[in-house]
C-alpha cells in the first residue's frame, strides 16, 4: 500500500510544482504568504507524514492527506497560495514580498 500512495503523492506534488515553476518563468507570481503561514503549513505537512509513517493513518484517508501535505509544502516553498490569489487574501506585508 505504501508504494502507490507515495508514488501518487510525489507525482501530484511534482505536477503542481511544475505548474508553479512554469508560471513563475513567464510572469513572476506575487508572494501572498507570510512566515507564520509558511511555517504552519510545513509543520502540518510534517505531522501528516509522521502519522503516515507510523501507520496511524492508512487507506484512502492517507492518500488524501498525503496529497494535501504535498500541496501545502509546495505552496509554502513558493510562498504563493492559489486560493489566496483567487480571494485576494494575503498573510504577508504588501511591500515586503511584492515582486
Amino acid at each position: 500500500m505504501a508504494g502507490p500512495v507515495i508514488y501518487c503523492s510525489a507525482l501530484t506534488t511534482f505536477l503542481f510544482a511544475k505548474v508553479l515553476i512554469l508560471n513563475d518563468n513567464r510572469k513572476s507570481m506575487k508572494k501572498n504568504m507570510g512566515t507564520p503561514d509558511k511555517l504552519l503549513r510545513a509543520f502540518l505537512a510534517a505531522v501528516i507524514a509522521i502519522l503516515y509513517v507510523q501507520q496511524v493513518i492508512d487507506g484512502w484517508i492517507a492518500i488524501v492527506l498525503l496529497l494535501f501535505a504535498g500541496i501545502m509544502l509546495i505552496t509554502s516553498f513558493f510562498r504563493t497560495c492559489p486560493i489566496y490569489t483567487l480571494f485576494g487574501w494575503r498573510t504577508c506585508s504588501a511591500n515586503k514580498y511584492e515582486q
